[in-house]
């Protein structure tokens, strides 16, 4: 008996919706790259190019409207996760967000409650959580080892400094 595959499909590919989607194409075997998007559609075609899939869109709105796109990873800028978390639950799929999940509480909040009104799954990457050296500090902590903890610093440098207009609201 054959399971299916989980369709998904990766918006914004940037440097990092691209290694998701790479991943995705080549290192998940449960799950099929079926589509990627962009607000760049010339990106999102030279992606989908590279990796050998047949789909690429220039908006969430089309990609969600492929069929097998059974959930949705979003790895646009920070400004734009809680609209594309709103779409894409309203749309009845399944998400994987990049952190944050809003630049704001109000768009967290409307980003949660379309969440669950539209009773889809929402999960937000924090890829850190499983970094061996971080799950073995946090066992020290569980452990007492270090005391109560109260405050916490940790600073993770990607190759690449986003550009200025990722920061700026919408």
């Amino acid at each position: 008996m054959s399971i299916a595959k989980l369709g998904v499909g990766v918006l914004g590919v940037g440097e990092m919706g691209r290694r998701h989607a790479e991943n995705i194409r080549r290192l998940v075997p449960e799950a099929r790259l079926v589509a990627v998007a962009d607000v760049d559609a010339m990106r999102a075609q030279r992606v989908a190019d590279e990796l050998e899939i047949d789909h690429s869109f220039g908006s969430l709105d089309a990609m969600l409207a492929q069929k097998g796109v059974d959930c949705v990873l979003i790895a646009t800028p920070d400004k734009f996760h809680a609209q594309a978390i709103r779409t894409a639950a309203a749309a009845g799929r399944n998400i994987l967000c990049e952190k944050p999940l809003a630049t704001n509480l109000a768009d967290a909040h409307a980003a949660l409650a379309a969440v669950d009104s539209n009773g889809v799954s929402l999960q937000i990457g924090f890829m850190r959580r499983y970094d061996p050296a971080y799950a073995a500090a946090m066992k020290r902590v569980e452990a007492g080892e270090i005391g109560e903890p109260v405050i916490f610093k940790s600073i993770g440098r990607d190759k690449d400094v986003p550009p200025l207009a990722a920061t700026r609201p919408t």
